[in-house]
């Protein structure tokens, strides 16, 4: 695998995943955006797997340039997202 690829998924696992939690933390100041997430609870399932998976192949596969900014970036975001995603999504769907 090249390091375009990588670089490519390991964004979209990012970006994917906190614009899911962003949308999960609107849920508790409108009614409407925990609508969405609870209608979207397959498709935030998917986007933990596909976090997992880029983590996967960010440490196989990019663990030798990890010094590069972006590698290392991208490492801290999905651990995070992987660490939060749970705790946020189960407090949005407490409240309905």
């Amino acid at each position: 695998m090249d390091k375009k690829f990588i670089t490519e998924m390991t964004n979209t696992a990012v970006i994917s995943g906190w614009l899911f939690n962003i949308i999960c933390l609107l849920g508790k100041v409108l009614p409407w955006f925990s609508l969405i997430a609870i209608l979207g609870r397959g498709i935030g399932g998917l986007i933990y797997l596909f976090n997992i998976f880029a983590l996967i192949l960010l440490v196989m596969y990019g663990w030798k340039k990890i010094k590069e900014g972006i590698y290392l970036r991208n490492l801290i975001f999905i651990i995070l997202f992987l660490i939060i995603f749970p705790m946020i999504f189960n407090k949005t769907m407490s409240l309905i």
